[in-house]
């Protein structure tokens, strides 16, 4: 295996950090900053069993809203066969008032967090719905791999050290972020860590266009889909890796750029690292 070395590594680290400075300052006019639960459903549509979108896949006037609905639907199914009576979800890169607003109208989730670079949420009416619905708003880096200061401001808002349910969406960011696979394996490790028996991750770890809420562009990427990247490459590498070594176990089902994670019952506490998954296999280095 090609090993990604210290320096390849550091260098990624220190760009990504850079461009978390630029976008810190840019929150009150990011667009995607706080968006509902139809928008998540929609970019995570191709992560989801055939049996939620199919139909909706084959329906010209199919709308957002109805991937919204399948992909509601679906970790619902899924969770309630959680052991866990108090279920706890977070978003990773976004303040999540919006999403779990929607979901708490479900009432699934006991408490929720989502953790962005600032807080912007600076109205009483927004601290008032945020509390209405047990939600916290927590500012950290998710792409920072000291990940203890992190996870620790987590478990003191939520009061649990592990959770259900796992969302994050950078949308365009990710364009421009160093997708090291080295970084990718610490982050996804990390929030599996964090995962309970039965738990769900959905990540976007790809910009693709068929992730906007512009129901054309998911249509128009269909017909002329953009080309394989670097990213997706070594994804699918490790996603195949990893369901090989922990067969119905672990499932991953990816789509352009996104992934979907369920740590089925008796799955692994932890996932190996690259240096282990990719022992007898070539590792590229991203550019």
């Amino acid at each position: 295996m090609k090993e990604n070395n210290f320096e390849n590594v550091k260098n990624s680290v220190e760009k990504n950090k850079i461009l978390t400075e630029g976008f810190s300052h840019n929150e009150e006019i990011w667009p995607y900053y706080d968006t509902n639960l139809n928008e998540f459903g929609s970019s995570f549509a191709k992560t989801l069993p055939g049996n939620y979108v199919d139909s909706i896949d084959k329906n010209y006037e199919a709308k957002i809203s109805d991937y919204g609905e399948a992909f509601t639907q679906y970790i619902i199914d899924t969770l309630s066969k959680s052991k866990n009576k108090e279920l706890y979800a977070i978003e990773f890169g976004g303040s999540g008032s919006k999403l779990f607003g929607d979901f708490n109208k479900k009432h699934l989730f006991h408490k929720t967090a989502g953790v962005c670079l600032k807080d912007i949420h600076n109205l009483p009416t927004d601290k008032m719905y945020n509390s209405y619905n047990n939600h916290s708003v927590i500012e950290g880096d998710i792409l920072d791999l000291n990940e203890k200061p992190l996870n620790e401001k987590i478990e003191n808002n939520l009061g649990v050290k592990k959770v259900d349910l796992i969302m994050s969406r950078l949308m365009g960011p990710l364009l421009e972020f160093k997708k090291n696979p080295a970084i990718l394996n610490r982050i996804i490790n990390n929030w599996y860590k964090m995962l309970n028996e039965n738990g769900l991750i959905f990540a976007q770890f790809d910009y693709f266009p068929e992730h906007n809420r512009n129901i054309n562009l998911k249509k128009l990427e269909s017909h002329f889909p953009s080309k394989e990247r670097e990213s997706e490459e070594f994804v699918k590498q490790w996603a195949d890796l990893i369901q090989k070594k922990f067969p119905n176990k672990i499932e991953i089902q990816l789509g352009r750029g996104i992934l979907r994670l369920h740590k089925n019952f008796g799955a692994p506490d932890e996932l190996p690292k690259n240096s282990e998954l990719f022992k007898d296999k070539q590792l590229k280095l991203f550019k």
